[in-house]
């Protein structure tokens, strides 16, 4: 199993393994290719701090996560005034359990660089990085990897933090429908459709037509040869 991390200047790939101990950190310095090597917390260190002074300050996100807090506590305690005490729970539930996937969802789609460039070069980044996993999952060990086959792979990742996110506020929707219906659906139905589509949404990540991988599109894009080139790299320092 592969993971990894993208910013505007380059992007980090690694392996899973109990440890981290090994990762790279490719980007381009002009035009002269950069490869680091070392364990995942150095190569994300690294990464950040070359990535910070290109954003902006994030305060629109700020705003957005205080007003959606606020948004959510008037809903639950309407539902609670106003509705019955399960559906004021089935709120309360949504609420707790939903606002991280939805500030996730929104930070992924706002620009957060210092300009359109930086931005673009990230998603082009971020979908290298989606290619190069892709490959080293299915062929790490048994050919080499080369431009042309990592172009061949798709730069949609359905294990990407924004579609997981997808799926929690989804499994966090249906919790909270099946909570205000607790009394006409019964505990043991409601807590059977909720393992079920907890289940569907697991094995939703292998099914190649994933609708979630959508959620990606706004922060991805097709690499140029520049890319490609840096990934391939990556992946011989990796051992692929």
């Amino acid at each position: 199993m592969y993971g990894g991390q993208s910013g505007s200047q380059g992007f980090l790939i690694y392996k899973k393994k109990k440890t981290y101990e090994k990762a790279v950190y490719g980007y381009y310095e002009e035009d002269e290719m950069i490869l680091l090597e070392g364990t995942l917390d150095e190569m994300t260190a690294i990464k950040a701090e070359k990535d910070a002074q290109y954003r902006n300050q994030n305060d629109k996100l700020k705003r957005v996560m205080v007003i959606t807090f606020f948004v959510m506590l008037i809903m639950v305690i309407t539902a609670f005034i106003a509705g019955t005490f399960l559906q004021g729970l089935a709120g309360l539930v949504f609420a707790v359990s939903g606002y991280m996937p939805l500030m996730i969802i929104y930070q992924s789609r706002q620009n957060d660089y210092a300009s359109e460039e930086l931005f673009q070069q990230f998603r082009r980044y971020h979908g290298c990085e989606h290619a190069a996993i892709s490959w080293l999952t299915k062929y790490a060990g048994k050919e080499e990897i080369t431009i042309e086959k990592l172009k061949r792979m798709s730069i949609y990742d359905p294990e990407c933090g924004t579609a997981y996110s997808g799926y929690g506020l989804t499994l966090s929707f249906v919790i909270a429908v099946l909570t205000a219906n607790l009394m006409t659906i019964g505990l043991l139905k409601a807590l059977g459709i909720a393992v079920l589509t907890f289940v569907l949404l697991i094995l939703n990540i292998f099914n190649p037509y994933n609708p979630y991988k959508l959620l990606q599109r706004p922060v991805v894009a097709i690499p140029t040869d520049r890319e490609y080139a840096l990934g391939v790299e990556m992946m011989k320092k990796l051992g692929a």
